[in-house]
């Protein structure tokens, strides 16, 4: 697990505002903190969950997978940057947020299975010459499994008195 304090750090020097070795200052970990929660806040909402937890201190842990970690940090510093860079934000930062970006969605979204019925046409071009295939989507099985038996049937619903 990353802590805060290693995630601030690096956003920082992705922001050339301080070195590996200077210890953060309280009002830049408050300042940071409170932008890191908010920020993944934003995401959270935006339907990109990654497990975080809310943080209050350096010494927290991140609780996000290491795959994020890079993304994180990158957006951080991005979203940093008006308050410490006085100008121009630079290009490798902005190409670095908007790649880490795209992973943090990557990581939070798993798009969902599609079922089309078989009255939907499959469109033209998407058959092969001399297939046997029809110009429909395929029929989807109508049986739903179970455990011992493998479908299961439809009960009655009358009542016997």
């Amino acid at each position: 697990m990353t802590s805060v304090e290693t995630l601030i750090t690096d956003a920082f020097e992705d922001l050339v505002i301080q070195s590996d070795e200077a210890p953060i200052e309280p009002s830049e970990a408050k300042t940071a903190i409170r932008a890191l929660n908010q920020m993944m806040s934003k995401l959270a909402s935006d339907g990109i969950n990654l497990g975080y937890t809310k943080v209050n201190s350096l010494d927290d842990e991140v609780t996000i997978p290491e795959g994020a970690i890079d993304g994180v940090i990158a957006n951080l510093a991005l979203r940093l940057a008006p308050k410490y860079v006085s100008g121009p934000v630079a290009a490798s930062l902005v190409k670095a947020a908007k790649e880490g970006y795209e992973t943090l969605l990557n990581i939070a979204v798993t798009p969902g299975y599609l079922s089309f019925p078989s009255t939907l046409p499959i469109g033209s071009g998407n058959t092969d010459y001399g297939s046997t295939r029809t110009d429909f989507f395929p029929e989807e099985e109508s049986t739903v499994e179970s455990e011992q038996s493998g479908s299961i049937s439809l009960e009655s619903s009358t009542e016997e008195a």
